[in-house]
């Protein structure tokens, strides 16, 4: 667990990284003391109770026939029901002031939280607004774990765990990111590298996971040119070294896989 501690403190350093946050427009109003989440879990997830599409056509009415592209929308159901967005991000062609996203969904009704084991938990869900030719559709972006390994939280952060790690650290001072509230595809980390112009790479057997200006983004065999594992056909991407050379360059290295 020594490398994840590391990773754990590397990113306690990035003061604007805030937990949870998927998208680079991030707002305050989801406070965390009521809001403590975890992302896209539950079975059922958490949903709306009715039309999107037909409630967001009324809303925006003729504002978005001319717009064209995506927003990502990153809005909390709470265990009651009720929503809030935290974080979004869009493209040049939607001009999100415009269509008032964030207090349009917030003034919403008729959301259901996730069920998880039984009970209704606060998760996130990502709402994909498409505009295109005049018409708006509206999409749940899922963040599936089916696909992968490890996925499952391995226990415990070893910092907050005095029988295990004996230190003065204030558990407290750290945002501590897991499979359950972040992007972060596996909670152990193989390996850590930071390049000259201040980027993370965190080596995990799911893949990369890039910190940049704030924002995770996944990097595996399905976006980039990383090969696949032999270990389980292809489905992932173990990396389990990471370097940064003299030119910038990054270097990465897995089992079965370079």
């Amino acid at each position: 667990m020594k490398k994840y501690i590391v990773f754990v403190l590397f990113l306690s350093a990035f003061t604007a990284l805030q937990a949870q946050d998927l998208y680079p427009e991030k707002f305050s109003d989801c406070h965390q003391t009521r809001f403590s989440f975890c992302l896209d879990c539950g079975d059922p997830k958490a949903s709306y109770d009715g039309d999107l599409v037909g409630y967001f056509n009324s809303v925006f009415k003729k504002s978005a026939r001319k717009m064209s592209g995506k927003a990502f929308v990153q809005v909390i159901i709470d265990s009651a029901g009720h929503q809030c967005v935290k974080s979004l991000q869009h493209d040049a062609g939607v001009d999100v002031r415009k269509l008032r996203l964030k207090d349009e969904i917030n003034a919403m009704t008729g959301w259901h939280a996730a069920v998880k084991k039984g009970k209704p938990v606060s998760s996130s869900r990502v709402m994909v607004f498409s505009f295109a030719d005049g018409d708006l559709s509206i999409s749940f972006r899922d963040f599936d774990s089916k696909n992968t390994k490890n996925m499952l939280s391995v226990g415990k952060v070893e910092i907050s765990d005095p029988s295990k790690y004996k230190n003065n650290l204030n558990d407290k001072l750290f945002h501590v990111y897991t499979t359950q509230n972040s992007k972060v595809p596996w909670d152990m980390s193989r390996s850590v590298s930071i390049d000259q112009d201040g980027t993370v790479f965190q080596g995990t057997d799911n893949g990369i996971v890039q910190v940049k200006d704030g924002v995770m983004t996944v990097i595996n065999q399905g976006n980039s040119g990383l090969r696949g594992s032999n270990a389980d056909g292809g489905r992932t991407t173990t990396v389990m070294a990471s370097a940064v050379d003299a030119q910038n360059n990054k270097w990465f290295s897995g089992g079965y896989a370079v």
